[in-house]
């Protein structure tokens, strides 16, 4: 078995304790008998580590996207611990290879974890393993400790049953927000919130009962939630078969599976889990590997950390990397590329977060996306803007999908590619925030490499310090929209004048002038918390609003700009409520592209609609950016 590493050392940052401690993060494809899988190990720098080694084992699904930022603060608070932690991404799921809908999830699933399990004993000679699952993830666990020498298990939130789990998923794909039209295509496969579970996958999961297994490990910790009532079934069944289970409960479950924007990360759980763990560790009599045994291991460590050429996985048309983009301030990325030699005139594409979604976007849409042009010829680089997914920042700006640092770490990212790569062209690309992003990033960096943005269902074009998403323009045009159809409406009008309106003429009138300065972005000294207008240098948030004049820099920065909109997404209304005339010409001249996808809802979480948006995606950037011929592409490689 043989792993390929690219190390990222880092101070630890938000909420870790241990201020003395500082951690290594290396990420890499661990790839051995079965399918490879991105994974990343957390590690103290100290010399001494505990003979013992902790795998974390995330959900699948919408849950896996949601609780990727928690997980990475439990694996660095488990390495502060001096106890080295891996986590990792299923199969099919985020930055591993795979997608959805590939045969036998669940057997693939299963042989991860073994493939984690291995891979820790052999090259960081933990003789000794503990595995934390989540959901899906510790009902994973479980059935795996069979197969294995597990010593602890500890189970959050965990899945018992897995029929009542495909339950859930099928009631919460009922709640999809996604035209009918779209929902109603396909199969019997189940998506929820923008992830496929087919009904093979479905299948072999409503096997799962907990309830009839017995882990064949020493201890289990069930941490069970607490804004549901206690379940002891598990607790009490295995208890009855001599396992030594404890259980506990734990708060800030549900503020953890928000959306990733508003998610919170459930420091008390973790530090019960890592307590908890720390403990039995210490109370099995297991010493610290002695310093000679801790030399050796990090001897064998430094020898797999291998050039970032290598660090990769591959298929017969694409390959994928990953890429420490910078370390102060720590950016991360991974970068998807033709096997083929790369065609050096054509664009390299950065992919931005979308929201506080890490690298792989909503859905998954970044890897899709990321993978399928790079299996047209180009090379595509997603990445983490500082404080998002694994871009770790030690500022208090984290999981804000509107950093005020974004144009600097893009600006940054767009010289390391060129230096890199030997990038002469640089596109960039993101949807919502991240469109945003790409747009300002058009209007802002100079640098000449940047030939074009496409933003994908952008809902604002302009932000500044002190806004909120409360404050987004498209919450205020849908309720401006509404307003001006109440002006048009003659029934409205004799209501109020009847004296039967709640509001009032005045409180009407005031109301949509507010909402109209408000749409307008006027600085307003009760909206603009936190502006500072003494904030004239450097890479920002704009200082005043001006979508036209934005526009018009694009062009004379000689760069092409090109918006992809979900045909029922407000982002297409705000542009012309703010800049139709200019929108109007720069369309007419080919300096702007539109295209519209029907059908789909913002972040494009039914299937039909993903593969509807990439094709177009696809279809834009081939067009835009031909690839040469083969004896063109021979005389630009010789001159070259």
């Amino acid at each position: 078995m043989s792993a390929s590493l690219i190390d990222f050392v880092a101070a630890p940052a938000e909420e870790v304790t241990g201020q003395d401690a500082f951690l290594h993060r290396s990420a890499f494809y661990l790839q051995g008998q079965g399918e490879p899988i991105f994974a990343w190990l957390h590690q103290s720098s100290d010399q001494d580590h505990v003979d013992h080694g902790v795998i974390i084992c995330p959900p699948i699904g919408y849950e896996q996207l949601h609780s990727h930022r928690a997980l990475r603060q439990l694996a660095d608070q488990l390495a502060s611990e001096m106890i080295p932690t891996l986590r990792f991404d299923w199969h099919g799921t985020g930055d591993s290879p795979g997608v959805d809908e590939d045969p036998h999830r669940y057997r693939t699933w299963l042989s991860n974890i073994n493939q984690c399990v291995k891979w820790m004993r052999e090259n960081l000679g933990c003789h000794r393993i503990s595995l934390v699952g989540l959901r899906m993830g510790a009902a994973l666990a479980t059935l795996v400790t069979d197969e294995n020498e597990i010593d602890n298990l500890i189970l959050w939130s965990p899945v018992q049953k897995g029929r009542t789990y495909v339950r859930e998923m099928k009631a919460l794909a009922l709640t999809s927000q996604a035209p009918a039209r779209r929902s109603s295509e396909g199969s019997s496969d189940i998506e929820a919130a923008g992830f496929v579970m087919t009904s093979d996958t479905a299948a072999d999961l409503g096997q799962i009962d907990l309830l009839k297994t017995r882990p064949a490990c020493e201890r289990v910790l069930i941490v069970n939630r607490s804004d549901l009532p206690d379940d002891n079934r598990l607790s009490q069944h295995w208890t009855s078969l001599g396992i030594r289970v404890e259980q506990i409960t734990a708060g800030g479950y549900a503020e953890m599976m928000a959306e990733p924007h508003r998610s919170q990360v459930p420091h008390r759980a973790i530090h019960q889990i890592a307590d908890w763990l720390t403990h039995v560790i210490d109370s099995d009599s297991k010493t610290l590997v002695c310093h000679d045994d801790a030399n050796r291991l990090s001897s064998s460590l430094v020898s797999t950390v291998t050039r970032l050429s290598e660090t990769q996985w591959s298929d017969d048309r694409i390959r994928e990397s990953p890429l420490i983009i910078n370390t102060h301030p720590a950016l991360f990325g991974i970068v998807s590329e033709p096997t083929r030699v790369v065609d050096a005139t054509l664009p390299l594409i950065v992919l931005l977060n979308a929201g506080s979604t890490h690298r792989i976007g909503p859905s998954r849409l970044n890897v899709l996306i990321a993978r399928r042009l790079a299996a047209e010829g180009f090379r595509c680089l997603r990445m983490d803007l500082s404080g998002l997914g694994d871009s770790v920042s030690e500022s208090a700006d984290h999981n804000n999908p509107y950093p005020s640092t974004a144009f600097r770490d893009i600006d940054l990212t767009l010289r390391q590619v060129q230096q890199k790569f030997g990038a002469t062209r640089i596109m960039l690309m993101g949807l919502c925030s991240g469109a945003y992003a790409a747009f300002q990033s058009a209007v802002q960096i100079p640098n000449p490499a940047l030939v074009e943005s496409i933003l994908i269902n952008p809902l604002t074009y302009f932000w500044k310090d002190g806004m909120t998403l409360d404050d987004s323009p498209t919450k205020h045009l849908r309720s401006f929209n509404y307003y001006k159809t109440v002006v048009l409406d003659p029934r409205k009008w004799v209501k109020l004048f009847s004296g039967n309106s709640k509001i009032g003429i005045g409180g009407a009138m005031t109301l949509l002038a507010r909402r109209l300065k408000v749409l307008k972005n006027t600085p307003d000294s009760k909206t603009a918390v936190g502006f500072d207008t003494r904030r004239t240098l450097g890479l920002s948030h704009p200082q005043q609003e001006d979508l036209a004049g934005d526009l018009q820099k694009i062009v004379n920065a000689n760069r092409k700009l090109a918006m992809f909109f979900a045909a029922t997404d407000p982002g297409f209304g705000i542009l012309n409520f703010h800049a139709k005339r200019k929108a109007s010409r720069l369309r007419a001249t080919g300096r702007l592209k539109i295209e519209f996808i029907d059908d789909a809802d913002h972040t494009f979480t039914i299937r039909a609609a993903r593969v509807e948006l990439i094709e177009a995606l696809t279809n834009y950037v081939c067009r835009r950016y031909p690839l040469l011929t083969s004896d063109e592409f021979i005389q630009v490689h010789e001159h070259s």
